[in-house]
């Protein structure tokens, strides 16, 4: 009995001294910021969340609670968390107050590990973040990587390789896991030389008295966030529609109709998958992919308030940080929100179009700061899931397939933590030289 009254005595006076010391750091907000949500567990609980959940926990928080937009403080971090899709378009207009590029610095230096002499370098101390080398290195980003003059070699460097990696199928083992296989041709389909953007990206840090040591973490860094995204989002692509079988035979027969066939005078059936048809014919695996990044995006959206400003009637506060990840999960984008253990439930009624409007999906970023590779992310990824899907049929070894824990690294998509083991199958009926065409380069995905 002693031992009780003790155990109960100790959790009065932890939990007093939690609540004791939350109300002390609990911060003075104004009447039209977003209101405070707080947790159960005083003090910790936020952090506790953040620790099992990571980027989740925000959105396990907007599920729960759905205001349009509220306010955590996190050991005095404030964080606004825009949770309807309905304040978007202010953000968007205020694009010069709330800003991403006050997080590339900070990124640069706890990523990248640049020396702090160097990226105060990086932007001048301007109070805008629109003038030094930051926005010299944003523009030449935006002029390497999306006109179509710029991807034209990257392009081809990713097609050249989808016939060897398909080909290489037939030498895995009997049993194999998909997102190892995905990282491996993720990889592969690399430029194995430097891009024309890594070399004008080191011209420029050359110009600016960047060592070769100094360009080199620089590059190591920053390909981790930049390379994380294509192999998991193809992952969940892959997971998404090989799950359903019926909708597998709608995309199979759609991307169908994206592949040439010719018998050659000795027998032999040539196939060529032509882009330009993936590009404009295939509605249900664009849309398909476009409901993959909105459902497990995290991290897409964030913006630093650079000064105070007031977004449908609401205050947001100079130096806080801003998340819209959740507002492009709502209700009233392309399909609901996943639930417990399943994936994304929007998909079992596939999207005919891209996207239901530009607020409803924030997979490449949000205006104005658009992912500028994002064609040719898109690009490597569905011609991968087209060849793949066009050929082989995969099967999970357990005959379901599972839904895999998340783990979030420094991703733009959410990973897996595990693998789901399948047999990949050729299809009889496509079997054959394969090749692909990429035709005219001016033609782009229909993206959001």
């Amino acid at each position: 009995m002693i031992n009780l009254y003790y155990h109960v005595l100790t959790a009065f006076f932890v939990y007093g001294f939690l609540f004791y010391g939350e109300w002390l750091l609990q911060p003075v907000l104004d009447k039209r910021e977003p209101p405070l949500l707080k947790h159960k567990v005083p003090l910790l609980g936020d952090f506790i969340g953040l620790v099992r959940k990571g980027p989740e926990y925000y959105t396990a928080v907007a599920r729960k609670t759905r205001p349009a937009c509220f306010t955590l403080d996190i050991f005095g971090t404030r964080t606004y968390t825009v949770n309807t899709s309905q304040i978007i378009h202010s953000i968007q207009r205020n694009a010069k107050t709330l800003s991403f590029a006050p997080l590339i610095p900070y990124m640069a230096e706890r990523i990248a590990g640049l020396r702090s002499e160097l990226w105060k370098t990086w932007f001048a101390d301007s109070g805008r973040y629109n003038e030094g080398m930051g926005a010299e290195h944003a523009r030449l980003i935006h002029h390497t990587l999306y006109p179509p003059e710029g991807t034209r070699q990257m392009n081809h460097d990713v097609l050249a390789e989808l016939k060897p990696l398909m080909d290489d199928i037939g030498s895995w083992e009997p049993t194999l896991g998909i997102h190892k296989w995905v990282v491996h041709v993720d990889y592969k389909a690399g430029n194995p030389g430097a891009s024309t953007l890594v070399t004008m990206r080191r011209k420029l840090f050359e110009d600016h008295g960047f060592k070769v040591q100094d360009i080199a973490q620089f590059e190591a860094g920053m390909s981790t966030p930049i390379l994380s995204n294509t192999a998991p989002a193809l992952f969940w692509l892959l997971r998404e529609i090989y799950s359903r079988p019926r909708f597998l035979r709608a995309v199979r027969t759609e991307i169908g109709r994206a592949v040439e066939r010719k018998v050659l005078e000795d027998g032999q059936v040539v196939l060529t998958l032509n882009v330009p048809r993936l590009k404009k014919d295939c509605p249900l695996l664009l849309g398909t992919y476009h409901e993959v990044l909105r459902q497990h995006g995290i991290g897409m959206s964030a913006r630093r308030v650079i000064e105070d400003t007031i977004c449908n009637r609401k205050d947001f506060d100079a130096a806080r940080f801003v998340r819209t990840d959740d507002a492009f999960k709502d209700e009233d984008g392309p399909g609901p929100g996943p639930g417990p253990g399943h994936g994304p439930s929007g998909l079992h009624k596939p999207i005919s179009r891209p996207a239901h409007s530009f607020r409803s999906f924030g997979g490449e970023g949000g205006a104005p700061h658009l992912c500028p590779g994002r064609q040719i992310a898109t690009l490597e990824i569905l011609c991968i899931a087209a060849m793949l899907i066009a050929r082989y049929d995969v099967d999970p070894v357990l005959g379901h397939w599972s839904y895999p824990k998340l783990t979030y690294i420094m991703s733009g998509i959410a990973m897996p933590s595990t693998d789901i083991q399948v047999r990949m199958n050729p299809l009889v009926e496509t079997e054959g030289d394969w090749s692909s065409e990429m035709g005219p380069h001016h033609l782009k995905f229909g993206l959001a």
